[in-house]
C-alpha cells in the first residue's frame, strides 16, 4: 500500500512538474515574442523616420518633368515689304511642331522646330520653317505649389523663322516666265528671308499624371510675336518682314517625372 501510494505521489509530481515546465516555457515564448514585437516596432519606426527624411530631401510635391511635345500651330500676320505684291499682304500658315520639354510644377521650358505652308487664302506660295525656345510659368503656383484641374500659364521665348517665297510676281521673273502658278513644285524660287522674333503667349494646360511617374499634359495657347531682326538672300526682299504676328496652338507634352 505504501509503495503504491509513493508511486501515485511520484506520478502526480511528474505531472505537476511537467505542467510547471510547460507553463514556464510558454511564458518565456510570450516574453520573447513581446521582445521581438518591440524590436520590430523599433526598427519600423527608424525606417519610417528615414523615409520621412528622404521625402523631405526629395519631396514628391516638386517633381522634375522630362519628355517630348507635339503641337499644331496656326500663324497669321501681315507682310511689310517694298515689293508691291507682298506689301500689306495678309498671310496665314498652318504647320506642326516637334520638340522636347523639361521643368517642374512652377515652370516649364521647351524647344521645338516646325514646318509650315501658306494656306489657300494666300495668292503666292510661301514656305516657312522655324525653331524656338520658350519658358512658361504657372502663375497660380508662384506663391504656393497647389494643383488645379486646369493650369493657366504665361510664356515668353525666342523664335527663328526662315521663309521661302515662290512665284512669278517679280519683274525679272515675269519676263523669263510669264506663266503664273501657285504650285510650289512649278513656281520658281524668288528668294528667302529670315527673322528673329520675340514671342509671348497665354495658355491653359490640362495635366494628367499616373502613379508610375508618367505624365500627359494637353494645352492650348494664343501668342503674339514681333520681329527684332530680319535678313534676306536677295536685294528685292530687303525689308520684307512680318508684322502683327499672332498664333494659336494646341498640343500635347508627355514623358516621365521624378
Amino acid at each position: 500500500m505504501t509503495t503504491q501510494r509513493l508511486r501515485d505521489n511520484s506520478f502526480k509530481g511528474v505531472i505537476i512538474s511537467s505542467l510547471f515546465i510547460l507553463l514556464s516555457f510558454r511564458s518565456c515564448v510570450v516574453t520573447a515574442q513581446s521582445s521581438i514585437d518591440a524590436r520590430d516596432k523599433n526598427i519600423f519606426q527608424k525606417v519610417k523616420v528615414l523615409e520621412d527624411s528622404i521625402k523631405k530631401l526629395h519631396p514628391r510635391k516638386f517633381p522634375k518633368y522630362v519628355g517630348g511635345e507635339l503641337s499644331l500651330t496656326h500663324y497669321q500676320y501681315s507682310l511689310k515689304s517694298k515689293i508691291g505684291e507682298l506689301s500689306k499682304l495678309p498671310v496665314s500658315f498652318l504647320g506642326t511642331n516637334i520638340g522636347g520639354v523639361w521643368g517642374n510644377p512652377i515652370r516649364k521650358t521647351k524647344a521645338n522646330a516646325g514646318l509650315y505652308y501658306s494656306d489657300a487664302s494666300v495668292p503666292y506660295t510661301i514656305e516657312m520653317v522655324q525653331a524656338s525656345i520658350s519658358t512658361s510659368v504657372y502663375f497660380l503656383r508662384l506663391k504656393k505649389v497647389k494643383y488645379h484641374t486646369v493650369e493657366p500659364y504665361a510664356s515668353i521665348g525666342l523664335t527663328f523663322q526662315k521663309n521661302t517665297y515662290r512665284g512669278n510676281y517679280l519683274s525679272t521673273d515675269q519676263n523669263n516666265n510669264p506663266t503664273q502658278s501657285s504650285s510650289s513644285s512649278d513656281a520658281p524660287l524668288l528668294g528667302r528671308t529670315n527673322h528673329e522674333l520675340v514671342n509671348a503667349a497665354l495658355g491653359v494646360e490640362y495635366q494628367l499624371e499616373s502613379p508610375n511617374y508618367l505624365f500627359v499634359h494637353l494645352f492650348a495657347e494664343v501668342g503674339y510675336s514681333f520681329a527684332v531682326a530680319s535678313g534676306s538672300t536677295r536685294k528685292d526682299f530687303n525689308g520684307t518682314s512680318p508684322t502683327n504676328l499672332s498664333s494659336f496652338s494646341i498640343g500635347v507634352s508627355f514623358g516621365t517625372f521624378r
